[in-house]
């Protein structure tokens, strides 16, 4: 029993750990504000923080375009 579910654990895992592997390398980076977004000077010095739902204090926002191949 526990060498199946370790079996089974390790099959999920290699089949998860490679999606990096099949990812798009190649991404167009928009960034929404040419020098920053405005009034941000103010706050520059902040870390940008991320936590389970949320992310503050960006500072330079972007849009990230994964386009699908060209045969499709």
């Amino acid at each position: 029993m526990i060498r199946t579910i370790c079996f089974r654990l390790i099959q999920v895992l290699l089949l998860f750990g490679n999606c990096e592997l099949f990812a798009q390398s190649d991404r167009l980076v928009i960034p929404l504000w040419e020098n920053g977004a405005p009034g941000f000077e103010d706050r520059k010095d902040e870390p940008e923080q991320a936590r389970d739902w949320w992310v503050k204090n960006i500072h330079h926002p972007s849009l990230s375009v994964f386009q699908p191949p060209a045969d499709k």
